[in-house]
């Protein structure tokens, strides 16, 4: 059943894609950046249907972090990895919702909310680490919690009226593509303020 509703999805939201990059360019992008939507919607659907088939593999893989994909971006000639395929995919997807949730937060002009392209990729990474897990160790993954936390509240300032459907769907789907990476932006938030607490509690004892 999941297999046959995630077809027809995929490919409304591809037509969608589609139209949109024959018609009106994204505000924020531009053709190159809905052609990038493109390309993760079919890297989002592909790992949905893994999960959905069940594939043993695919659940026992977590996404490289950000070191490790900056550093084949570097060298990109070597063959990536599983790992180092969804450290991609995940950096391409989240670091296009964090530029485009402050840009829409941040300057009304740009109010074409890229939801279409956005929802399968969301759906994908979220079922993904309820089923592989997160490694939210405190400073671990700190570009990670930053660009999370960066969705996360950019997005809720992405509606600018209690009517306006769009933005409604909007914030949704950034609550989905933030939801997995809250406990990582959780525990770096802690690991800060117990810093802050440490530096303060050192000045104090200095004076």
């Amino acid at each position: 059943l999941g297999l046959g509703l995630l077809g027809p999805a995929t490919g409304s939201t591809l037509v969608g894609l589609v139209d949109v990059m024959e018609t009106v360019p994204y505000t924020v992008f531009g053709t190159m950046g809905t052609a990038g939507l493109f390309a993760i919607t079919l890297f989002g659907a592909g790992l949905l249907a893994l999960h959905l088939m069940d594939d043993a593999t695919v659940r026992t893989i977590r996404p490289a972090p950000f070191d490790a994909v900056f550093a084949w971006l570097k060298r990109p000639w070597r063959r990536p990895d599983g790992a180092l395929m969804l450290g991609l995919f995940w950096w391409t997807t989240m670091g296009s919702a964090a530029l485009m949730a402050l840009a829409i937060a941040f300057d009304g002009r740009h109010r074409d909310f890229p939801s279409l392209g956005m929802w399968i990729p969301g759906l994908a990474l979220a079922l993904h680490a309820a089923r592989a897990g997160l490694d939210n160790r405190p400073g671990e993954r700190r570009e990670e919690a930053w660009t999370v936390a960066a969705v996360a509240i950019a997005g809720l300032f992405g509606n600018d009226w209690w009517g306006n459907v769009e933005g409604w769907v909007w914030i949704a789907t950034c609550l989905l593509l933030a939801a997995p990476g809250l406990p990582i932006a959780w525990a770096e938030a802690l690991r800060l303020a117990r810093r802050l607490f440490q530096a303060d509690q050192a000045q104090a004892a200095y004076d």
